[in-house]
């Protein structure tokens, strides 16, 4: 230990040498091959911009616009001489098996019409509309209401109402010889009573319902005598009336020769002979 009376004495520091640089460890800046590490992400690097440049970058650039004219929304003209192109229809197609099924409804739609208009033709010679206006015509707008389903496709309900209508034409056409009879026994009815234009009415309409009925003849004959067979019953009732029995019972049998059918005739001249009998044997 020094004392206090020392002189201090400046301590002498020498430099230390500089270090050596470092080797670079040549197995670690080295891979297998002799290849730097700093090659394979240079690469990939230089892959990622090429592959910017091909595919992202031509996208990124708009192409320069270019005007297109104005389209206006309207109907193409076809010129003449031309076919426009046919639109795709937007409504499904039908299928072949549905297209038979309506095919086959249409043909039985088809066939109950056939048979309907046959019957009406035959009502519409025989004048169904005069003597059975009412019916026929019910009959006709069941037809016609089968036409408006048919128009439709509704052929299952064209076909029911062709039925109806088919089933109503033939009831008039079974009710034929009753209608005939009907105006036959109004017409022997009006000769009965001597109302000549009644009974002619109803033998025309008769003739409408059966042109060829033999009765037709008879009953016209009947008409056309029936003016003097009624001159000749108001003679006779004139005699009867002067107590002239046998000019009265003379003349009520010509009138029956005239009409053998006529029961009113008949019977005045059975009344008269009775009475002429009984007035010979007073």
């Amino acid at each position: 230990m020094s004392s206090h009376n020392e002189q201090v004495q400046p301590t002498r520091f020498d430099p230390a040498p500089p270090p050596e640089p470092a080797k670079e460890d040549n197995s670690a800046a080295q891979e297998d091959g002799g290849a730097p590490v700093w090659v394979i992400p240079a690469l990939l690097g230089l892959a990622v911009a090429a592959a910017i440049v091909v595919f992202w970058l031509p996208g990124k650039v708009s192409a320069p616009q270019v005007a297109e004219p104005a389209v206006e929304n309207s109907t193409p003209v076809v010129q003449p001489g031309t076919q426009a192109n046919k639109a795709t229809p937007t409504k499904e197609e039908a299928s072949p098996w549905s297209d038979a099924q309506l095919a086959k409804l249409r043909k039985d739609a088809q066939d109950v019409l056939g048979e309907l208009l046959d019957v009406q033709f035959r009502l519409q010679e025989r004048s169904v509309d005069v003597w059975a206006a009412d019916a026929f015509a019910a009959a006709k707008t069941a037809a016609e209401t089968g036409d408006t389903q048919y128009k439709e496709r509704m052929f299952v309900e064209a076909k029911a109402s062709y039925e109806d209508a088919l089933a109503q034409m033939l009831a008039l056409e079974a009710g034929i010889p009753a209608a005939f009879d009907i105006q036959i026994e109004q017409a022997r009815a009006a000769i009965e009573t001597g109302e000549a234009d009644a009974a002619a009415s109803a033998l025309q309409l008769a003739a409408l319902i059966e042109p060829g009925d033999s009765r037709l003849a008879a009953m016209q004959a009947r008409l056309n005598t029936l003016p003097t067979l009624l001159a000749q019953l108001a003679a006779a009732a004139d005699s009867e009336a002067v107590g002239d029995l046998a000019a009265a019972e003379a003349t009520l049998r010509t009138a029956t020769e005239l009409d053998p059918a006529h029961l009113r005739a008949a019977s005045e001249l059975e009344r008269v002979a009775a009475a002429h009998n009984q007035q010979q044997f007073n």
